[in-house]
Parts: C-alpha cells; structure tokens; sequence
C-alpha cells in the first residue's frame, strides 16, 4: 500500500536579513497515516551568510520526502540534511552526494530536493530531520516558502505514474503530430517505464491559447504553473513548436525542469519538447525532403523518428523522476559517473561501442548507426535499457504512487 501524503508548509515566510543573530528553524509534525492538509505557517531568519533551516518531523513508514522551496529572484541550494541523530547524511560538499539531484546546486526561484538520494530501500529513519539551505547572494531581506510532500512506500520498486500531456498552441491543432505523440509514447516510452517498474496512466490535454514556442522551462513560466494547477498530479510533458533555450544537439528535443522536477503545481512543473526538433528539417515525423537535384534527398534526421522521439521523451521524464546522466564526458574523457550500477566504460568512444552502456535510458546522447536496408541512410540506437539501481531511484521519487 502506498500514500502520498501533500502537506503545504508555507513556511518559511522568512527574512533573510544580515542583522539577524540566530536561525529559527520550521517544524512540524508529519504522521504517516496524515490526510492531505495545510498544516501551520512559519516564519525564519537567515544568518548574514544567507543560509536558513526547515525542520519537520515525520513518524515510521515514511519512506521518502520532497521540498519545494520558493525564493523569488534568489539562487537557492541545499547544503546539507540531518538525520534525527544528529548525522549529515546528504552534503553539498561532497562530491559524490549530487548523483541524483541538482538540489545542491543553486537553482533559481525554486529548489526541488526529493529524498533519499540513494538505493537505499529503508524507510527513513522516525523523528525530526533539518534541511539547511543557502542562497547565493547570502545577503538581503527575502520571502520564502517550503512545501513538504512525504510518501509511505511498503512497495519501493514499482509504483504508478501520472502523465498529463499538454499539446500547445498550433501543436493543439495537428492532428498527424498528436497521433505520431502517441504512439511514441504508447510503443516506446511507456515500456521503457515498465521496465523501471512503473505502470503509467496518461492523460491528454489540448491547450490551443498557450504560447506555441514554450518558455524554459530551467528558468520557470506562469504557464506552466497555470497549465499544471488545472491537471492532476503528476509529470507534465508541454509539447510545443519549439521551446526556449533548446541545445540544438542531434536527438535531443526535451527539456527537464530539474533533476528531480516538483510534484506541485510550480512554475517549474515541466518538461518542455520542440516537435521542430523533433521533425527535423522537412517538419513531417518520418517524412522525407527533396533534393533538388535528384529528387531523392532525405531528412537529414532520418531513421524513425517516432521511436527517437519516444526516447527523447524518455530520457526527460527519467531526469523529472532524479536520475542524471549515467556518464559525461569531456572530449572523450569520461568525467562523471552517476554511481549507479548502469554500464560505464573508459573512454567516449569506448562508450559508444558497448551496447548496455549506449543504449542506458540515461546515457547523455542518442548514437547513430549505419543501416543496411534501403528505407533510410541511418538509424539510432534508442536508450532504453534501466538499470536495477535505476529503477530504485526512479521509484523514490514522491509522485510514484
């Protein structure tokens, strides 16, 4: 049996004021068996270093926690969390602790940090937990609020997910792009879900008055804020003409709010993809260009786009629910691991030769082979293999129900 329990924590509504001489930290108590409610609000002072705490204390079967911290105009970050004894077991200082959350790096108006950040499948520990955060100008008067969402979690390798689709403005209007969305997400993306033990529900929403070229969505938007409010909860996919910001990258036609995203109802509540990406050149899913000289030139993103679509759509929603990339690089130096037990390799090139490390749902880029066939000059190797480590983080994230 699972529960997520929302409970909004408008707390904080804080002073971050340079005079202030000691912290006042929010707490509150979190029952597992609590029904969906506001519970107080609360009121801090950071120190002149700009940093400030939110305790809460939650009872057994707790098995994971989100916060979304609100701090407009200000770079927020967390710096560390204490157990109920007194033991930092997140950092932002060590190196290794920000494999599977951006919620140590400073982040623009909201914070999203979801917890634990490890395999672990225990449940967290009972008592009063305390999540220091810094801002980035560590200094001046700020307003902020925290929401708190705990999930009580018997089943931590499986679950269930919402999908709001969100087709925007002339998107809303094309029926041939709404068909190929589906599709891609109903032969491809939804089985590589699965495959993370997570059954997936979705829903399609037509949205023809919002912009078609989507706003960042790293940077956050009332649209999305507005759009999300009106859906039930889940991951919200926007599909529009293009979105702001997009690398221009081959395969790459999605765009994650954070790794992990909120769960509320937030300016941030998106992943945004550019079909004008996702097309290619000749704007038709699998379509063909012509040359002009014989006639017989093709899209240069070629293969099936539908399925590279599928993938782009579920390497995003992967990001939404925590996972970062399984491996970066730095020329074809590998730089950067994820600590999880996906495949790694030596070296760029190396990587793209191995099939489980290529073809990992979080491998940073899609890889394109030669075919043999006479349909199409190139194809991709899609990522879709999840790991069992993976599919442990995936599933602690408090929207997997």
């Amino acid at each position: 049996m699972k529960k997520v329990i929302f409970i909004i924590l408008s707390l904080i509504l804080m002073s971050c004021t340079k005079s202030s001489d000691h912290n006042h930290s929010s707490s509150v108590d979190i029952s597992s068996d609590s029904p969906h409610q506001t519970v107080a609000e609360y009121g801090t002072k950071s120190d002149e270093n700009g940093t400030f705490k939110v305790s809460f204390t939650i009872s057994q079967n707790i098995s994971a926690f989100q916060l979304i911290t609100r701090c407009n105009s200000e770079e927020i970050g967390v710096d560390n969390v204490v157990s109920p004894t007194g033991e930092v077991i997140f950092s932002a200082s060590n190196y290794y602790s920000d494999y599977q959350t951006d919620g140590k790096q400073f982040q623009k108006n909201i914070n999203t940090f979801n917890f634990p950040v490890s395999t672990t499948s225990s449940n967290l520990q009972e008592g009063t937990y305390t999540v220091t955060y810094k801002l980035r100008s560590g200094k001046g008067s700020k307003d902020a609020s925290s929401a708190l969402i705990v999930k009580s979690d018997s089943n931590k390798s499986s679950g269930v997910l919402t999908l709001n689709v969100i087709f925007a403005g002339s998107v809303a209007s094309s029926t041939e792009i709404i068909k190929a969305i589906k599709k891609a997400l109903d032969t491809y993306s939804i089985p590589t879900l699965n495959k993370a033990g997570i059954a997936v529900n979705v829903n399609y929403h037509l949205f023809p008055d919002i912009p078609s070229v989507l706003p960042d969505p790293t940077e956050g938007s009332s649209v999305y804020e507005s759009v999300s409010s009106s859906l039930p909860t889940g991951i919200n996919l926007f599909m529009g003409a293009d979105v702001k910001n997009m690398k221009n990258d081959k395969g790459h036609s999605g765009l994650s709010a954070s790794v992990p995203g909120p769960v509320l109802p937030t300016s941030k509540s998106a992943i945004a993809f550019s079909l004008n990406k996702a097309v290619g050149d000749d704007g038709e899913f699998n379509g063909r260009g012509n040359s002009n000289v014989d006639n017989d030139e093709k899209d240069e993103d070629e293969g099936d786009e539908i399925r590279l679509f599928s993938d782009s759509i579920s390497h995003e929603i992967f990001h939404y629910l925590g996972l970062r990339n399984s491996v970066e690089f730095q020329g074809n130096v590998v730089t950067w691991g994820d600590g999880l037990n996906s495949e790694k390799c030596v070296d760029k090139n190396r990587c793209e030769q191995v099939k489980n490390a290529r073809e990992n749902v979080m491998y940073p880029y899609p890889i394109r082979h030669i075919a043999t066939g006479d349909d199409y000059n190139y194809y991709w190797f899609v990522r879709n293999i999840v790991s069992s480590d993976q599919r442990m983080v995936a599933n602690k994230w408090v929207g997997v129900n």
